[in-house]
Formats: C-alpha cells, sequence, structure tokens
C-alpha cells in the first residue's frame, strides 16, 4: 500500500475537489492517505511550508511534490511514479 500526505486547508472549496480526486483514485490504488489540515495549531510549521501551495500532495520516498493545480490524471502519474 502506497502512503501519500494530502496538505490541506478543510474550508478550502479547492482542497475539497482536490481531495475528491485523490480518494476517487483509491478505488484502482491502495493508498493510505494521511490528511494534514495546515490551518489547524498543531501543524504551523506545515503551514509555513504549504500554505500558499495548497492543496499538496506527497510521498514519503520522493523529493517530487504535487502542488495545485492538478488533474486526476496528475495524480495517477505522480502516485506511480512518472
Amino acid at each position: 500500500m502506497q502512503k501519500v500526505t494530502f496538505y490541506t486547508k478543510l474550508s478550502s472549496s479547492i482542497c475539497e475537489k482536490a481531495h475528491l480526486m485523490l480518494m476517487e483514485l483509491t478505488y484502482d490504488l491502495p493508498l493510505e492517505v494521511d490528511i494534514v489540515d495546515v490551518n489547524h495549531a498543531h501543524n504551523q510549521e506545515f503551514r509555513a511550508i504549504y500554505g500558499e501551495r495548497i492543496p499538496v500532495i506527497t510521498k514519503p520516498e520522493s523529493t517530487k511534490e504535487l502542488d495545485w493545480p492538478f488533474t486526476l490524471e496528475d495524480i495517477r502519474n505522480y502516485l506511480m511514479g512518472q
């Protein structure tokens, strides 16, 4: 199972759209998704890094990150390492 981190702001409509795309891929790909709300008090260090770029998807084994805007196909390619 592949693990990804989804950096988001829970009140953002763009983030909601990106989250739905990511969840759609879980029907085809086994994913463990860690959701990080950059606005939460415990995640302030992530807000400094990702706050202006969200939504962002990262993989622990990669230095490459997927920033918005992206499509469903962009997510699939990122997860498949293409």
